[in-house]
């Protein structure tokens, strides 16, 4: 669990914590407090058993032992076998593709695609605008004016750009698409280019 902290994910994080303090949790129960209930129960340990599970053999063996020699015996054997089963159980995981869709990845006919298609339809420019920041002695003089007004013309004319608003000492220009189309980093770079 310790190398899920070499992600740097929040989330990951979250749950190798989780886990080692359930980890330690269970450690320190089974150290004082299962000692400490089974000394008080002393002979009456077996009393709560299950009437066919808590059988025991005649010679005192267990059930599992015998097949845990046999492994033992035929070390080869029970590594390929436990390998084999591992790697079966593995197998799924191989197909697994990690992906974060967003918003487009929920099926179109679900209310709430609908309502997020219209959004976007009346909204193109998306919730996170393109910052054009302006670095001058004075960004009022007159030839930063014209610039600014100059990169906004062009950035217009490319028609992936909205009409922004003017501030000084920086511009906000809403872009088209939603963050994570083709539409909207060609605007970006068509930005950067201006």
């Amino acid at each position: 669990m310790a190398g899920m902290f070499l992600t740097g994910n929040k989330v990951f994080t979250s749950i190798a914590v989780g886990t080692m303090l359930v980890v330690a949790i269970s450690v320190a129960g089974s150290l004082t407090v299962l000692p400490a209930v089974l000394s008080k129960l002393g002979g009456r340990v077996e009393k709560g058993r299950l009437p066919l599970l808590g059988r025991r053999r005649r010679n005192g063996e267990s059930r599992l032992l015998g097949p845990v020699i046999d492994g033992l015996r035929r070390p080869v054997v029970s590594i390929v076998l436990a390998g084999g089963v591992l790697l079966a159980l593995a197998l799924p995981a191989f197909g697994l593709h990690t992906n974060d869709a967003g918003e487009t990845g929920l099926p179109r006919q679900l209310p709430i695609a609908e309502a997020y298609a219209r959004i976007q339809h009346a909204f193109p420019g998306g919730g996170q605008p393109a910052y054009v920041v302006v670095k001058a002695r004075d960004v009022n003089a007159p030839p930063v004016r014209q610039a600014v007004a100059e990169l906004r013309r062009r950035a217009l004319a490319t028609g992936e750009m909205k009409n922004p608003p003017t501030r000084a000492p920086s511009t906000r220009s809403p872009r088209s698409g939603n963050g994570s189309c083709r539409r909207r980093s060609a605007a970006s770079r068509e930005s950067r280019s201006a």
